[in-house]
């Protein structure tokens, strides 16, 4: 959660939360900047003015949730907090996430299974280690543009799902086109069979035989 403080007093306000350095709030409707804690009860919070030390009740600060708290005056019991709530508090579980994450990696393992078996069977002999290769690269290729995007563009997160989104669908459409067009290559035409293999053996070393008994 968020929260910032505005100080209707005469005079400044120190605030102290956890280990951050405390927020200075000047007098006379001073505004502080926002500060990020974690969500929890917060019902001593330091507070301390030019002469005085008092603290402050927070009360239950939410996951999600955006607070103003507005110091109206000074009792003999301490301060006095106003608190408004600007963004309510995430009320969606967490666990939501977690079908999500399910089919993605049902996604990737299905679809790596499926890529490599393809690179494998289509290849010829002299290819496979050629085409298994290429198969890791396009994966390296894809982690590099994701580290890029994410590390240099500059753009907000929801720009970065969108443009990630645009790519993928612009890849699906590819793929699409290729696979209509793509003509399978039965795996008896690209290897030969064992014993036409072992002829051939057979027969060059025959022909080296006669040579040798030649010379």
């Amino acid at each position: 959660s968020t929260l910032r403080f505005i100080n209707t007093l005469h005079k400044d306000v120190n605030i102290s939360l956890g280990t951050d350095a405390p927020l200075n709030v000047g007098e006379d409707y001073g505004v502080s900047a926002y500060r990020t804690v974690p969500r929890g009860e917060y019902p001593a919070v330091h507070c301390k003015t030019e002469d005085k030390d008092f603290s402050l009740n927070l009360g239950l600060l939410e996951f999600g949730a955006s607070y103003v708290f507005v110091i109206s005056n000074i009792t003999s019991q301490g301060p006095q907090v106003w608190k408004t709530e600007d963004i309510p508090a995430n009320e969606l579980s967490i666990a939501w996430q977690l079908p999500q994450y399910a089919l993605v990696t049902a996604a990737e393992v299905m679809f790596s299974v499926t890529g490599l078996e393809f690179s494998y069977s289509q290849a010829p002999s002299s290819m496979k280690s050629v085409l298994q290769a290429a198969w890791l690269l396009t994966v390296a290729v894809g982690n590099i543009i994701v580290l890029v995007v994410a590390q240099f563009s500059g753009l907000v997160q929801w720009a970065e799902f969108i443009l990630f989104s645009c790519l993928l669908l612009m890849v699906c459409l590819i793929f699409s086109i290729m696979g209509y067009y793509y003509v399978p290559v039965n795996s008896e035409d690209i290897h030969e069979p064992a014993d036409k293999q072992i002829t051939q053996i057979q027969g060059n070393m025959i022909n080296l035989e006669t040579k040798s008994t030649k010379l």
